[in-house]
């Protein structure tokens, strides 16, 4: 176990079997707290959370060349996370959902949804929120602001079912 990642069971490079694939460890020393903040929000749990981000990093680092050849690899770590919190969330009977989504993840679209959590909730700038998800700040500034818009129509919405809310 390197950088609290567990071995992966199946080593794509026996060569390289029991060491960390070049720049992994950096990519985890660089990430993993985030990841941990984003989980553990989603999941309201920090042993949840733990497990989902073990397992998100244990999936990057089982692909890592595949993920390092890609447009953009802290896309593919972001994607992988999304999934583990996504099941981590779907495995829970807790959370009153059989979606694996949270209120705000099942108002808004996936992407928009993470970009409303990681900058208003967990207070990341958008340059730090772009970083995270291999995105341009570009897109996560549009993405606050189409969340903006989406939820006040929610919001105006249901101001006609119920007048006085």
């Amino acid at each position: 176990m390197e950088h609290g990642i567990p071995a992966a069971p199946v080593n794509p490079h026996p060569a390289a079997a029991g060491r960390t694939p070049l720049g992994f460890g950096a990519f985890v020393t660089l990430s993993r707290s985030r990841y941990l903040m984003y989980a553990q929000a989603r999941l309201q749990d920090d042993r949840a959370g733990q497990a989902a981000v073990a397992e998100a990093l244990h999936r990057t680092h089982s692909r890592w060349e595949v993920v390092l050849r890609s447009p953009s690899p802290a896309q593919e770590a972001w994607s992988a996370l999304r999934c583990s919190v996504t099941a981590a969330r779907r495995g829970r009977d807790d959370l009153g959902t059989a979606s694996g989504e949270d209120l705000l993840h099942r108002l808004l679209p996936g992407p928009i949804a993470d970009i409303v959590l990681l900058r208003h909730r967990l207070g990341l700038s958008p340059e730090a929120v772009a970083t995270l998800m291999g995105t341009e700040v570009s897109v996560v500034e549009a993405g606050a602001l189409t969340a903006k818009r989406l939820l006040h129509a929610y919001l105006s919405d249901l101001r006609e079912v119920i007048p006085r809310i």
